[in-house]
């Protein structure tokens, strides 16, 4: 449908012009443009701005970098970052489990950004072609704030709640308070970051019986951190990016961070009930180890004070007790191993999946009977409520989608390390964007038969997070990347013909494809505020990806960051996840906040990754993740309600995407259960 106006230069079209999915968007806006000409020359209106004809000066502007370098202002860089690749006898390097159990299973802070997926996954586009996307989690980062191979002396922990203030604390024990917007805090905080950042190599240079000598040699590592700021921001950050972006309606890009947070009519009621984990914690990592899946090697990295590649005595030292304690782990590991001991472990693998089942079918029973002692928030009846006033807000045109969540809950035992449920869940679930997050300074997540302490208000929490999606993904050439995932199947490995048909099935649904498609016309909005004018693109609409369970609908969204954005930046615009949300993404979250009882999501539907000092960054969306609190364990699910969803679908949807960590956990607590018990005879 397309009306005009008599008289004035008026014309309108119910269509959408903007959507990647229109096929004559481009040509809609050159008509207007060209009727607007035309009645400005028909009606002797003078233009302003351009003439019709010449080009525009938008993209000469000139930047204070470019100006500086002019000047010839040469920018020192605040820091530099130091590797040492390590060798081991006969390519015996220690599995990635092993290490981090021993260098930081007894830290009260650590993390690990786990990159357990396929090494490659494979993509099919919409002609039916197939090919290698490149490795996929190649990497894995870990290491700890404190600790015998902790943080050095430029480690900090960042915590902050949402509207409330920032707790900055120190390796050396120091606190500070800060009265500080978060976003406002990060964006001085790596203002001083690029992508001049040094880089050495630590290589051997002569061996005696005295130790090594080594020498440090320029070069770029093969990974992308480097040392800096990991971590997680809770999905109730929407109120401070929403703030920001409110100063100038998000349009054009300059916001203002010190902006009062305030303002939220529905903050007071989610910070409150947020608990032991902050909107956003993060930790400031100047030493860490990587683990190379393909190649199974192992780097150390440490950050020091820029010193043109001299390396500090602490620096040194902290290489060499890493490189001493996993040299013992690996020969120790070889003692250890026995016929008996693989032979066990080719039983365990084996009945794996009949246990996985069984618990399966356990679990959906005693959700049925609501006699599970996983309790869900909001339970079915109300949760068929909520699909179906979703779905009046879609028909009344309030929204196109709604992404509603649940959390399912249950008594935390203790009875196990979080460490050791996060394994079970990584080996029942390997993901790509996994990670494990843990921050326990008394101790209040170990195990122990007291249940006396249990009401514990102090910051505790550990995140167990088998993410397979990336949110933004920022590389040194300052182009920016998300990858939304709507739609997955499971494969089927056993038939081919099967196999093929669901992923044919997956990507011809219209369903999928909708949501999908609203996701990634979202994401488009979100980076343009940030990105140059005409610089987003999506090089990869609605492909398929294969990997080694599932098949899933993803799309690639681009962009190029506008001169002095980084990474703070774009997520400052495009918080939280559009994939997690639904769109117009302002609207729906308030009616997000509506359905879902003012309840807070916490870290679910949030973001965690890291922030390199060169700039590189990675975050992802924090879905299939259990939070482990000194009281709680509790796993979120959810899924896009949109116009052609039925409640039932959407129910089944969220109990299957909470039984990719609901059931390895189940399994691991009730094993650890039974070995108690048998202890205690």
């Amino acid at each position: 449908m397309g009306v005009s106006h008599l008289d004035k230069p008026q014309w309108g079209v119910q269509f959408h012009p903007e959507s990647i999915g229109t096929q004559y968007g481009e040509q809609i806006l050159a008509n207007f443009n060209a009727l607007t000409k035309d009645w400005k020359v028909a009606n002797k209106v003078p233009f302003y701005g351009p003439p019709p004809g010449s080009s525009s000066d938008l993209g000469n502007v000139e930047t204070h970098s470019s100006l500086s370098s002019e000047l010839g202002c040469q920018r020192i860089p605040p820091f530099q970052s130091v590797a040492k690749r390590l060798e081991f006898p006969d390519s015996s390097c220690p599995d990635i489990e092993a290490i981090f159990s021993r260098l930081y299973l007894n830290s009260s802070t650590s993390y690990w950004l786990d990159s357990c997926g396929d090494l490659r996954s494979y993509e099919t586009t919409s002609s039916g072609t197939t090919s290698g996307t490149g490795e996929q989690g190649r990497f894995s980062y870990m290491g700890s704030h404190d600790g015998k191979f902790g943080s050095g002396s430029l480690g900090r922990v960042v915590e902050y709640r949402s509207g409330g203030q920032l707790n900055i604390s120190s390796i050396s024990g120091k606190q500070q308070i800060l009265k500080k917007p978060l976003f406002s805090y990060l964006k001085e905080l790596t203002s001083s970051w690029g992508v001049d950042l040094p880089t050495y190599m630590l290589k051997t240079q002569r061996s005696s019986a005295l130790g090594d000598d080594f020498v440090a040699v320029e070069q770029d590592f093969p990974f992308d951190f480097k040392g800096g700021l990991v971590g997680c921001l809770g999905y109730e950050m929407r109120h401070d990016a929403s703030d920001i972006l409110s100063t100038n309606n998000g349009e054009y890009w300059s916001p203002d961070y010190n902006i009062s947070i305030s303002k939220q009519k529905d903050l007071d009621s989610c910070t409150t009930k947020s608990g032991n984990v902050p909107d956003t914690f993060l930790i400031l990592s100047d030493r860490l180890v990587v683990y190379d899946h393909h190649n199974n090697e192992v780097f150390l990295v440490a950050v020091d004070e820029n010193a043109n590649g001299h390396i500090s005595d602490a620096t040194y030292k902290w290489m060499k007790d890493v490189e001493k304690e996993l040299s013992e782990l690996c020969k120790e590991l070889l003692v250890a191993k026995s016929t008996d001991q693989e032979h066990r472990k080719f039983h365990q693998a084996s009945s794996l999946k009949a246990e996985r089942e069984a618990e399966r079918e356990k679990f959906r029973k005693e959700q049925s009977e609501r006699t599970s002692l996983w309790k869900m928030q909001r339970e079915e009846a109300q949760y068929y409520s909520d699909v179906n006033k979703a779905q009046q807000f879609i028909s009344e045109g309030e929204t196109y989608e709604v992404c509603l969540t649940n959390k399912l809950e249950r008594k935390n035992e203790k009875n196990k390390l979080s460490e050791e449920l996060y394994k079970a869940v990584r080996r029942n679930n390997p993901a790509q964007y996994a990670a494990f997050l843990k921050h326990d300074p008394h101790q209040h997540l170990k195990p122990s038969p007291n249940e006396a302490d249990t009401n514990i208000s102090c910051t505790a929490f550990a995140i167990l997070c088998t993410s397979p999606e990336r949110f933004l993904k920022l590389g040194k050439n300052s182009i920016i990347e998300s990858k939304p995932i709507k739609g997955t199947a499971r494969r089927f490995l056993e038939s081919f013909q099967k196999d093929e048909q669901v992923k044919k099935d997956l990507a011809t649904c219209q369903k999928n494809q909708a949501e999908n498609l609203m996701i990634v016309d979202l994401l488009r909005n979100d980076l343009g505020r940030v990105c140059k004018l005409g610089s987003i693109r999506v090089p990869r609409l609605m492909n398929i990806e294969t990997f080694a369970t599932v098949h899933q609908l993803v799309s690639t969204i681009q962009g190029e960051l506008l001169p002095g954005c980084n990474i703070i930046d774009a997520l400052v615009a495009s918080f939280p996840g559009g994939s997690m949300t639904g769109a117009p993404k302002q609207r729906t979250l308030e009616i997000i906040h509506s359905l879902e009882k003012q309840a807070p999501r916490g870290i679910y539907s949030g973001s965690l990754g890291f922030i390199s000092l060169d700039g590189v960054s990675n975050f992802n969306i924090v879905i299939r993740t259990a939070v482990i609190t000194p009281r709680t364990i509790s796993v979120g699910a959810g899924g896009a309600i949109i116009a052609l969803s039925d409640a039932d679908g959407e129910f089944d949807e969220m109990l299957l995407k909470s039984e990719t960590v609901v059931i390895p956990l189940s399994l691991a607590l009730k094993e650890q259960g039974a070995i108690q018990t048998e202890s205690l005879i």
